[in-house]
């Protein structure tokens, strides 16, 4: 793992993805930047995609932070790109894999009302996921705090355990993929908004 890589889920899969810079070899002294992203093939190993992910396109500029969420609301994490004396660059994620996803927010009551250091762990077709609500991030960056999983072609989970910040732990049982749910601390499922249906982006001409 590259020191400083920023892990993202950019897929409904729960295939992770590194986003990483590098000063471009011919402007350094200028410090702007490349942008890198690998593809972690779950084996140890992380194959570069930047290309296909179209960031060659990117232009050159110093950034030094980046935000990551599912800014649309569309079951997909995109990247806001902080540029240093200039705007933000927003990355929006379009990728079309037909693949399930679900997103959390939690809302704490006893626990701080963010839910800073709640812990979520799903189980979904045998496979167990866990992620945390954290604060900060990136240099100058807050990511979305709904936490987001990619579940492939499972269409539910068969459970959701939320640990709260303050040790208490609540499961809930066959919930749905593909939706937006709002947890209350102590209360359960208190919202429950649908996301897009899954598209399968079209195969390339002559595919079989």
């Amino acid at each position: 793992m590259t020191p400083g890589s920023i892990f993202l889920s950019l897929t409904a899969t729960s295939i992770h993805r590194s986003i990483r810079w590098k000063p471009a070899p011919a402007i350094a002294s200028r410090s702007c930047c490349i942008a890198i992203m690998h593809r972690n093939n779950r084996d140890g190993t992380f194959d570069e995609v930047s290309k296909q992910a179209g960031l060659q396109d990117l232009p050159l500029k110093s950034r030094r932070g980046a935000a990551f969420g599912d800014v649309f609301n569309t079951g997909n994490i995109d990247v806001l790109l902080l540029n240093v004396g200039e705007p933000p660059s927003l990355l929006k994620n379009m990728n079309a894999t037909g693949f399930h996803r679900v997103l959390f927010k939690l809302i704490g009551t006893k626990s701080n009302r963010a839910a800073i250091g709640a812990r979520v762990t799903i189980r979904a077709a045998g496979v167990k996921q866990f992620s945390e609500v954290r604060g900060g991030g990136s240099y100058l960056s807050q990511s979305d705090l709904r936490l987001h999983f990619g579940l492939g072609t499972a269409k539910k989970m068969e459970s959701v355990e939320i640990r709260w910040p303050n040790g208490t732990v609540e499961t809930l049982q066959n919930v749905s993929a593909d939706c937006i749910y709002t947890i209350v601390e102590g209360a359960g499922i208190r919202d429950t908004k649908a996301l897009p249906p899954p598209v399968s982006a079209p195969a390339p001409a002559g595919a079989h």
